[in-house]
């Protein structure tokens, strides 16, 4: 029997591999990475009062820890040490494993593992049972469980539930039919859904419908979604709750309407948001079972009374007239207020979509249709880089790309230069060496501008960084106020390949076109080192960087009955939201605004019927396409109804 040690969380260091036990204070289900794997981050504590964040890579999800909540106990064995912005950080090295323990003082000592065979003593014993006693009474980091029934509008929880049934809604989202075994007190928006898409037993449907709920999962948490088993014990995390307004009943103006609630798993992974699948034995699903249990017995003895209840009050609602239908719905059409609003040509005569197809381009038309879908689903991708001088457009080059790009001139400079550089100060700028603490063991170059002021925060600094990885940059972003990657390759300081941001200045990063920048060596940046702040243009003017604009672009596929056509939105995009592109991808709060403006004006759940009327000014016109001409329309002019003042 090996004897393994296991190193307590204030004594691990850099580059070595170790045995640790801890209890989980944060973590995140396994999501799939940019690459092939599986990805799971976890932090965790230990009486030694330090805390480690753990990022666990594996080709199988199912090989990955299985922590069900905070407050689990775990056991790693071969977890690597590395630094990462200037904290522990462990990595999955070979041979990783796992033992994952309920964090209930009094459990059963049953881990949940992937391993088929593992060593666990009455040592191993002991120092669980010591972990879930200090973790229930000198570290509370046990997060409560909120049921269906204590649920409060606007709130994210983690819900432990049983599935009922599930269906795709569409290529971005899917319906999950959810109990907990308690009734949620507020009105259920209930997802459109053909009978015959959902996978479930028909009879549990009907049977649990005043018990179940509908929750919508998004995005990444698709394909998790998609390999639900009917009757799998779940628990979902970071569930939004959400009282909304049907569009129907917006549309209708009625003065009756009830706010319903929606259950929804946004996209990402933000806060541990994801799905975990849990063991039957497992404590939390033994007393999901006893509610649901009770729940069925008391479901049964009140069905007949609740169903009588409802043919009641459905027998006493008055009846519109005949023929009364078809008016009503002519006037409610042309009453409904628009979720756009235009900021011009308001004296332009609304066209049908019809009649703008007849329309010989070029021609500006003020239009009222209804938003049916839009590309890129994925809202991130419908921000791009444009040049305005050549016109063109491109994608923003992924963390991957730059990366290998950075490593590529890290590896060129190392071939290129002394092995062993000292620092050279020139008339603007002081330089300083600093040694990388990872494996390469690479320096880092950087060059502090020099300013009249006497003392200089770093958030008001400007350097020029050579040698940086990814990472690294990144870190240098968050302290740094604007920082310029360069290349020693030649005599002279020079710009990267333009794949690399040639200036990162509070927090943002900025691009330069390939076609029409001609990159100047830095020493023309020296004038600049008397000036108060460096403006962003400016220093792109000096360095000949042709300056790349973020910019949205998004295609809608609009409709009014009479016709319908595609419209493009990107050169008034910001304006119609009410949103910079460029903030929009640095910025989470944004990027959920963002998404609830797309899902207010088309929203995923619904069909035509369901989608808010937009007015819009859009315009005709041709463009080369080959040898021919394709009519192409973009909208303008038109933003977003309460965003006029943006």
């Amino acid at each position: 029997m090996q004897d393994y040690i296991y190193v307590p969380l204030n004594k691990i260091k850099d580059g070595v591999t170790v045995n640790v036990y801890g209890v989980v204070k944060f973590f995140k289900p396994p999501y799939r990475s940019k690459g092939t794997d599986f990805c799971s981050t976890v932090t965790i504590v230990d009486p030694s009062n330090e805390k480690l964040n753990c990022v666990l890579f594996s080709g199988n999800a199912d090989q990955l820890p299985k922590i069900y909540k905070v407050g689990d106990v775990v056991r790693f064995h071969r977890i690597k040490i590395q630094e990462y912005y200037q904290e522990h950080q462990a990595i999955s090295a070979p041979g990783f494993s796992s033992l994952i323990f309920d964090g209930t003082v009094g459990a059963p000592m049953k881990p949940r593992t992937s391993s088929k065979s593992y060593q666990f003593t009455a040592t191993d014993q002991q120092t669980v049972e010591e972990l879930r006693r200090w973790a229930n009474t000198k570290f509370v980091i046990h997060t409560p469980i909120i049921k269906l029934s204590a649920v409060k509008p606007a709130e994210y929880f983690d819900l432990t539930c049983q599935l009922i049934a599930k269906a795709v809604v569409d290529r971005s989202a899917v319906l999950l039919k959810v109990w907990d075994g308690t009734k949620c007190p507020h009105p259920l928006w209930q997802i459109p859904a053909d009978m015959n898409a959902l996978e479930g037993d028909p009879a549990d449907i009907q049977r649990l419908s005043k018990l179940t709920v509908d929750v919508l999962v998004y995005d990444n948490h698709i394909e998790a979604a998609n390999a639900l088993k009917v009757g799998t014990y779940l628990r979902i995390h970071n569930i939004h709750a959400m009282l909304i307004t049907s569009h129907n009943e917006k549309q209708s103006g009625s003065l009756d309407t009830v706010p319903e609630m929606e259950f929804t798993l946004h996209g990402g992974t933000s806060y541990g948001r994801g799905i975990t699948v849990l063991l039957g034995d497992c404590g939390d699903v033994q007393q999901l079972k006893q509610s649901l249990e009770s729940a069925l017995s008391a479901n049964q003895d009140s069905m007949g009374d609740r169903t009588l209840l409802e043919m009641f009050n459905t027998s006493r609602k008055p009846s519109a007239p005949e023929g009364a239908g078809a008016s009503a719905a002519c006037v409610e059409r042309c009453h409904q207020e628009s979720a756009t609003v235009l900021t011009a040509h308001q004296h332009i005569k609304t066209s049908s979509l019809q009649e703008v197809l007849d329309q010989t381009p070029p021609h500006k038309h003020r239009i009222r249709a209804k938003l049916v879908n839009y590309e890129p689903k994925a809202l991130y991708q419908s921000v791009k880089l444009y040049c305005p001088k050549c016109r063109s457009l491109q994608e923003i080059p992924d963390d991957e790309h730059i990366d290998g790009l950075l490593q590529d001139v890290c590896s060129s400079d190392s071939t290129a230069v002394d092995p062993d550089p000292q620092p050279r100060d020139a008339l603007w700028y002081e330089t300083t060496i600093w040694e990388a603490e990872d494996e390469r063991r690479h320096r880092i170059t950087v060059h502090l501008v020099k300013t009249d002021r006497v003392r200089r925060t770093p958030e008001l600094s400007t350097i020029l960084v050579e040698g940086v990885s990814l990472s690294e940059l990144r870190r240098l972003s968050e302290r740094f106020g604007s920082i310029i990657p360069t290349t020693s390759r030649t005599e002279c300081l020079t710009l990267n390949d333009l794949s690399i941001p040639f200036l990162i200045q509070n927090g943002k990063w900025h691009y330069g076109c390939k076609h029409c920048s001609d990159p100047q060596p830095l020493d023309a940046l020296q004038p600049l080192s008397s000036a108060e702040s460096w403006e962003l243009s400016v220093i792109a003017e000096v360095l000949g960087i042709q300056l790349l604009r973020y910019v949205f672009v998004m295609k809608f596929m609009l409709d009014d009955g009479s016709g319908s056509l595609d419209a493009l939105l990107w050169d008034e995009a910001e304006r119609f939201f009410g949103i910079s592109a460029a903030d929009v991808v640095i910025n989470d709060a944004l990027q959920n605004e963002l998404t609830r403006i797309m899902d207010t004006l088309c929203p995923p759940r619904t069909g035509p019927d369901g989608c808010p009327w937009l007015e819009c000014c859009i315009k005709s016109y041709y463009v080369k396409e080959g040898s021919e001409q394709k009519i192409c329309y973009q909208v303008f002019d038109t933003v977003i109804a309460g965003a006029e003042g943006i």
